[in-house]
């Protein structure tokens, strides 16, 4: 028998199994690397834009505006035997039929509970936000108050922040040209260094497109700015919710319950 035959035969197959493999295995590295840059390149995308007014809603819309008022005579009402009984649902769910679920106490308790997350993370918006969002709520808001507003003094304040802050300029509009601003300064101002009206509103006219850009840009650094506390008022809002919908969510299957053996047992 040939078994030297057999034998390089065997190798040969070996060896083509093996570097099967090993293609499999680069392949595998590859796809997994492609991912791994794909995901670090869309959580550097989202750690850059990672800004106040993109979350607001979440604690500072309507229902976190309302829940200021649950710490001082929210209980009063949520706690009161009278609209504890309204709020019972008995009839809806069958509750005297339902051993499983929340107790109208209970969800009371996520309610006010939920509530007083909401005012937590509202407060705390109000106290940690940065300057820029006290003239608006978003870019275009604060860009139209600072024109209306601001003096020559308010420009220069932020010309030097932006140029001395050690950063590159974060956006295109961050990229003007310094001596341009000069020329505004030099027609805002009087020769003796005093603002005056006159002065102040034609340079304003004059340069408007300027202060715009300086004023995006030092919307952006600051948008972007106490990441850590925007991040708490984040968690506090979502925890809020996330009681608030504990009770809606019981409510909600209990009726289902109802609906579906009605629809069943008829």
């Amino acid at each position: 028998m040939d078994y030297d035959g057999e034998a390089q035969q065997a190798d040969l197959i070996l060896g083509g199994a093996s570097m099967t493999t090993q293609t499999a295995t680069q392949k595998a590295l590859s796809i997994f690397e492609q991912l791994r840059r794909y995901y670090e390149m869309k959580w550097h995308i989202f750690t850059y834009n990672f800004s106040w007014p993109d979350y607001l809603p979440l604690f500072d819309g309507w229902l976190a505006r309302t829940a200021v008022a649950i710490p001082f005579f929210g209980y009063l009402i949520l706690f009161n035997d009278s609209v504890s009984d309204h709020l019972t649902f008995k009839t809806l769910t069958r509750a005297d039929q339902d051993v499983f679920g929340l107790s109208t106490s209970a969800r009371l308790k996520f309610v006010y509970l939920g509530l007083l997350f909401l005012f937590a993370a509202n407060v705390f918006y109000r106290v940690r936000r940065p300057y820029v969002l006290r003239l608006g709520r978003d870019q275009y808001e604060y860009v139209e108050a600072a024109l209306k507003h601001f003096t020559v003094s308010h420009y220069i304040n932020i010309n030097d922040t932006i140029r001395h802050s050690g950063f590159d300029p974060y956006t295109q509009n961050g990229k003007y040209h310094d001596a341009d601003f000069e020329k505004f300064v030099d027609s805002a101002l009087s020769k003796n260094g005093i603002d005056t009206g006159f002065h102040w509103a034609d340079a304003k006219a004059k340069y408007e497109n300027l202060l715009r850009d300086i004023l995006i840009e030092n919307f952006f650094r600051n948008k972007i700015a106490t990441r850590k506390s925007l991040t708490a008022c984040i968690f506090l809002a979502l925890f809020g919710y996330g009681l608030l919908l504990v009770p809606s969510a019981d409510l909600f299957i209990k009726v289902m319950r109802v609906i579906v053996g009605s629809i069943l047992g008829g």
